[in-house]
């Protein structure tokens, strides 16, 4: 009975949460309709070109023929085991980055 509770809680949950953050139909209408200068203004975005970043990295590291071979991957890639130890710690006791600066 309580996970029946549970599922109609977590279904309202999600309505809401569409409601209010994927409809943005009504609010774009408004802005549109409205011709007053206190209008909000959209940011603009840059597009970084993060897929085709992607693209080329797989392409040449990854692909069956690789640009470049393993031993420069390792090489330009490469972490030292105690910089991961200082980098797990961080995020396992949530410290902030400057206290461990003497293991990085």
């Amino acid at each position: 009975m309580d996970s029946d509770n549970s599922d109609d809680n977590d279904q309202e949950f999600w309505a809401l949460v569409e409601e209010e953050f994927m409809d943005d139909s009504d609010e774009e209408q408004q802005l549109q309709n409205s011709g007053s200068s206190s209008r909000r203004k959209r940011r603009t975005t840059i597009d970084r070109g993060r897929e085709e970043g992607h693209n080329r990295l797989f392409n040449d590291y990854f692909s069956e023929n690789p640009v470049y071979a393993d031993v420069q991957f390792r090489r330009r890639f490469i972490m030292h085991r105690h910089k991961c130890t200082a980098a797990i710690r961080m995020l396992a006791y949530g410290s902030p980055a400057d206290l461990v600066d003497e293991y990085v």
